[in-house]
């Protein structure tokens, strides 16, 4: 304990002496020319310890300067963050008007080519295709006019007929789907058949045409559209292409193979016939 205390008071006797000697040589720096033995002296000392004190003022100096850029690069950091955020916020809704605008032209150049029907857009938001099923989901429902039998299109012909609606949303059993089954006729010669779905022709995005006498005038080639039988679609919306002709195992009649006008696998935009006229 008294080491400890001897230790403490010299130490304190050390930085008092410091102090003087500093005193002692601003007072001589002051009002001698700095020439003297004593002014000598002191510089003598003292320089060590000025020499200390400086290399700490600047590593200080040098600290605070690294620490006053480091927040400079943080703020403009921060700063370019939000800027970056802005711009991917501007460019996203750059992209949601252009999407909104590309629909709406969409929507007004379908309503132009099919006057006697009633469209309203929907976005497919959803699809469920298995080994069993084709069925997708759009973002529209009951609340804008929906129910279940509507017909729904693409550009490229139909689709598929709704199936089930919320207030929201819909669900669309799409042609390949096995449960729907749509009047059909060959646009050629107008011979009435039947759409029919299949499990092994759905991944092909292919369907086939049933109900076909045996020995019917159908080609490969030939377009196939709605018959407006039953009521629930309008005539005349395009099925797809007849690829192949066959004799049905039954030898009851021919069947076909008809590739779907509508890319089932690649759908965005679709468009829901909410009501039609048929003229006479």
């Amino acid at each position: 304990m008294f080491q400890r205390l001897f230790k403490k008071k010299l130490t304190i006797w050390i930085l008092v002496l410091v102090a003087v000697l500093l005193l002692v040589w601003a007072l001589l720096s002051i009002f001698s020319d700095g020439n003297t033995i004593v002014h000598k002296a002191v510089r003598t000392v003292t320089a060590p310890i000025q020499k200390a004190f400086t290399s700490v003022s600047t590593k200080v100096s040098h600290f605070f300067a690294a620490y006053t850029r480091y927040n400079a690069l943080l703020e403009e950091n921060e700063r370019l963050r939000e800027e970056n955020y802005a711009m991917k916020e501007a460019v996203r809704n750059a992209d949601l008007y252009r999407m909104e605008n590309e629909n709406l032209r969409a929507l007004l150049d379908m309503r132009q080519r099919h006057t006697d029907l009633t469209l309203e857009s929907a976005m497919l938001i959803a699809r469920s295709d298995t080994s069993w099923s084709s069925v997708i989901t759009l973002n529209k429902g009951e609340s804008d006019g929906f129910a279940v039998g509507n017909g729904v299109i693409s550009r490229e012909g139909l689709v598929g007929q709704i199936v089930s609606v919320g207030p929201n949303y819909s669900e669309v059993g799409t042609i390949l789907d096995t449960k729907v089954s749509v009047g059909a006729l060959i646009s050629r010669n107008r011979l009435s058949a039947v759409t029919k779905g299949t499990l092994e022709l759905m991944e092909e995005g292919k369907f086939q045409l049933v109900g076909l006498p045996r020995g019917s005038d159908v080609r490969p080639g030939d377009e196939v559209e709605t018959s407006g039988l039953g009521g629930m679609l309008p005539p005349g919306l395009l099925l797809g292409t007849v690829e192949s002709v066959h004799a049905d195992p039954t030898g009851l009649g021919d069947y076909a193979i008809v590739k779907a006008a509508a890319n089932i696998g690649n759908l965005s935009q679709l468009f829901v016939i909410v009501a039609y006229s048929v003229s006479d």
